[in-house]
Formats: structure tokens, sequence, C-alpha cells
């Protein structure tokens, strides 16, 4: 019967020995920025980032990011941040255009005369799409954010279809 216990003893405390083992993050004693005892010699580790990107989607109003890459080999995890100071912060305009974000200013002269059809849910207007150039007769259409109060949602089918005098047609961003 004892025999049967230090047996039992030694099975468990071998088995937990080698749980530890498993479990344990592991030391990079290589220098090689993998994991030992591991399958491709890596194994569970603390994500270190370093030489971050910088991913140049700043906008007038939005902070840019930037991404890195954890810097252990055969890990593909990465991180964004935001970097902070990235916003222009003002619109750079150009004939009422910013530069920056694409988006026109609110005192642009948006063509007047296109044409319009609602867009409708459940009977109610939620906003109306561009269906032609109606009675504009600009050669330069620059697409409103809203009617009567309401989105643009789209521009419809065909909506400039033989305008040939048109040199550009500017769509607002959202």
């Amino acid at each position: 019967m004892k025999r049967i216990s230090c047996k039992v003893i030694i099975v468990v405390i071998a088995a937990f020995v080698g749980a530890m083992g498993l479990c344990a993050c592991g030391t990079d004693t290589d220098g090689d920025n993998k994991y030992p005892g591991q399958p491709n010699d890596f194994g569970n580790h603390t994500h270190v980032y370093e030489n971050y990107v910088y991913n140049n989607d700043a906008t007038y109003v939005k902070d840019s990011t930037e991404t890195a890459h954890c810097m252990y080999d055969g890990c593909t995890q990465t991180d964004t941040r935001v970097k902070v100071g990235t916003a222009s912060g003002e619109h750079n305009l150009n004939d009422y255009i910013c530069s920056v974000c694409g988006d026109y200013s609110q005192n642009a002269p948006v063509t007047q005369g296109l044409s319009y059809i609602e867009q409708t849910q459940g009977g109610i207007v939620v906003g109306y799409s561009v269906s032609g150039i109606g009675s504009a007769t600009a050669t330069e259409i620059l697409i409103p954010k809203t009617y009567n109060d309401k989105p643009l949602t789209s521009i419809g089918d065909g909506a400039f279809f033989d305008c040939g005098s048109l040199t550009s047609i500017i769509i607002p961003s959202v």
C-alpha cells in the first residue's frame, strides 16, 4: 500500500512539474526572438511591438494611426494606435474643395436644378437620390449633401447619361 502511495505522489509531482513547464512563457535563451521547446521554436509570449509605421490616414479632425507587428518571429499580432497631433485641424480649401479630406465647404455653390427622387422606408422620406441633370446647365456639377433637409443617399443609374458637356461631378464625402 505504501508503494502505491509513493508512486502516486511521484506521478502527481512529475505531472505538476511537466504542466508548469508547458504553461510557462519560456525565455529566449539563444537570442533568435523565438521561444524554445515549442513547435517552430515559438511559444506563448508577451507581445512586444516596435518600429511603428505611420498609416497616413489623418483628416482635418481625426488624428492618424500607426501600426506595428509583434517583434517575435512567427507571431502575426499587430497593434494599431493613434498618433496624437497629426490631424491638420482645418480644411485646406481650393475652390471650396478640401485637399486634405476631399469634402467641400458649407459655402460651396452646389448645382441648382438637378432632378431628385425620394427614397422612402415605410412610407417616410428618409433621403433623396439624384435622378438626372434636370434643368442644370453647369459643366461642373457639385452634388449637395442634402436636399429638402434630407441626406442625398445615391446617384441614380444613368443620371448623367448623354451629358457630354459635363467636365466634372463632385460628390460629397460622408
